[in-house]
């Protein structure tokens, strides 16, 4: 728990080092950081409601980037749990079956598609902790996947802003956000009790 709690505290000192100096970017740093993890933050939210201070193209360069720098910690702070036998409440269930293996052989494109689109990117994710996908195509694809995904939703923002309903929009999505946390919180009991073996 002390490398989640050193992630935590890192997060939260570059978030309110932004807001006590009035600096969006290092805002924008700290939020997204837990946010590009498994921890339920709205970060296409928030990516929206930046818009307003950035340029589109500095949004998808920075949060791919931080993106990446996340899912490759994840990476490691995961497999580490699931070595403790403690992993038991994340599993999803085609980790292990012929599907996962299927999905494996084609990782890269999987995860960049995922990043991208509205599937579900965290399944995926999970694929490449257990099967301990390279590091370095793990981080690419995320930093194209994700990088596209958040250009676009800025350029969205940039219209919202034009229209005058930026907040309007925001204020849904969040609603959106919440409600789906909720639902799979809900399913979670579903995905309890599947174990997970590591690929060395």
């Amino acid at each position: 728990m002390r490398h989640v709690l050193l992630f935590g505290i890192i997060s939260a000192a570059i978030y309110y080092g932004g807001v006590h100096y009035s600096e969006r970017s290092l805002e924008f740093i700290g939020f997204m950081l837990p946010a590009c993890t498994f921890l339920p933050f709205p970060a296409d939210t928030y990516v929206i409601y930046s818009s307003q201070y950035f340029h589109p193209a500095y949004i998808a360069l920075l949060g791919g980037f931080i993106n990446s720098v996340s899912v490759i910690w994840e990476k490691y702070f995961f497999r580490m749990v699931i070595r403790q036998n403690q992993f038991d409440k994340f599993a999803m269930f085609f980790s292990e079956n012929k599907y996962g293996k299927l999905l494996t052989q084609n990782l890269f494109v999987v995860l960049l598609v995922s990043a991208f689109s509205f599937l579900p990117f965290e399944p995926f994710r999970l694929i490449a902790i257990t099967h301990n996908y390279d590091d370095k195509k793990f981080f690419t694809a995320t930093f194209l996947g994700r990088g596209f995904r958040y250009f676009l939703l800025a350029v969205i923002g940039k219209q919202l802003i034009q229209y005058d309903i930026i907040m309007f929009a925001v204020t849904i999505s969040a609603f959106v956000f919440v409600y789906g946390t909720y639902s799979a919180y809900k399913k979670r009991g579903e995905r309890k009790g599947m174990k997970v073996e590591l690929v060395e």
